[in-house]
């Protein structure tokens, strides 16, 4: 797997959730941190400040790069796209007066045309602010789909992913679709204890609208973060990932890693 990390700034205050989030993901994974902003040479200080902030806090190499152009999303995919990280790490803006959370932002376009995963950090979580955030119990929501597999299968290829606790979650909109949902998942409990994680709980829950359970179940299981595929689209279908994905951030208190087909691919 690639071995560093993206966090992407913008100078605002929900840089400190980001940071938060960066500094866990690393201590996870043992990847090296990047940290980078869209810009000119003055924003240079302001990220060697961050940096030599960060080289007390983060194990392993961190280093700054300033990313040229007008389009902050554009400069930021097409960063990725060359150098292939382990995921980009940015946070949300908190959502509009139509509850948006990332329709039209920066985070909206970036996570649907990202080459590598994007974890996202939302509003809700803003407590880990200036805080040390650790990733030791993971959420990972599932729909039967092959997409939804392959996002627990991106956690299960992590350094340290034996280490981490796993809640495994599986929303049907019926009772009568609970007792195939249940065999799927002890199918896949199965499969991650036979890597080596020795606790893994699974559920089910029924409902018509997944992102309100979803976001229960942080609560419920105690996780430190989800991570979950999403069925991003570009063009007049680009708001497939609104429909869940972006329900689940916009009500969520824990950092979000999304997988995309882009990122899947």
């Amino acid at each position: 797997m690639p071995n560093h990390v993206v966090l992407a700034l913008d100078g605002s205050e929900k840089d400190e959730r980001a940071l938060a989030a960066a500094a866990a993901i690393v201590e996870l994974t043992g990847a090296e941190l990047q940290v980078v902003r869209v810009g000119d040479s003055r924003v240079e200080t302001s990220l060697s400040a961050i940096v030599s902030r960060l080289a007390t806090e983060v194990k392993g190499p961190v280093s700054w790069k300033v990313l040229a152009g007008d389009d902050a999303a554009e400069a930021l995919v097409r960063y990725a796209a060359e150098s292939r990280p382990l995921m980009v790490v940015m946070a949300t803006r908190a959502a509009g007066a139509a509850g948006r959370t990332m329709r039209g932002s920066v985070a909206d376009q970036v996570m649907r045309e990202c080459a590598s995963p994007v974890m996202l950090v939302p509003p809700g979580a803003a407590y880990v602010a200036g805080k040390h955030l650790e990733f030791s119990r993971v959420l990972v929501p599932l729909d039967g789909s092959p997409l939804s597999a392959r996002a627990l299968d991106y956690v299960l290829r992590l350094p340290s992913a034996a280490a981490l606790e796993y809640a495994l979650l599986e929303v049907v909109p019926r009772d009568a679709d609970r007792p195939a949902a249940l065999q799927r998942l002890d199918d896949v409990v199965r499969r991650v204890r036979a890597t080596g994680a020795t606790d893994v709980d699974a559920d089910v829950g029924v409902a018509r609208e997944p992102a309100p359970v979803i976001a229960a179940a942080v609560r419920e299981s105690l996780a430190d973060i989800i991570v979950m595929s999403s069925r991003g689209a570009s063009g007049v279908r680009r708001l497939v990932l609104g429909s869940v994905a972006e329900g689940v951030i916009r009500r969520c208190e824990v950092p979000v890693l999304l997988l995309t087909p882009a990122s899947l691919a």
